[in-house]
């Protein structure tokens, strides 16, 4: 019986905390948003959503640690009081894809003589 209400603690506790940003799925987001954008404003856009998205990764991976400490500690996820960054880092994911998306269809000529696709990190 204590092996019983063990498991459905650890179980509950585990289910309470964040996810690593590789686990997280991006957020559907519309191309439509970005196709009238030029090559240089997508360039733009793809920059600032990466440093958009590396911070918010990086708020999730101390929230990953945050909860292993504290699941550890007082078998509580901090977590589940005080948020996680998981939805900033699905729209962001989400984001890159569309403008990923726009840039390909629109600037691809162009992109031959720039410096090529990188933002693809995830």
């Amino acid at each position: 019986m204590r092996v019983l209400i063990v498991a459905l603690i650890a179980t509950a506790t585990l289910a309470g905390c964040a996810k690593p940003p590789k686990s997280i799925a991006p957020t559907a987001v519309s191309t439509s948003n970005y196709e009238g954008y030029t090559c240089a404003e997508l360039q733009a856009e793809l920059s600032h959503n990466m440093r958009e998205l590396a911070a918010a990764e990086s708020r999730q991976r101390a929230a990953v640690a945050g909860d292993a400490v504290g699941v550890f500690l007082v078998l509580i996820p901090p977590s589940a009081f005080t948020g996680d960054a998981s939805a900033d880092v699905a729209l962001n994911k989400g984001e890159d894809i569309a403008l990923q998306t726009v840039y390909n269809r629109q600037c691809a000529p162009q992109r031959l003589v720039s410096r090529g696709s990188t933002w693809n990190r995830w």
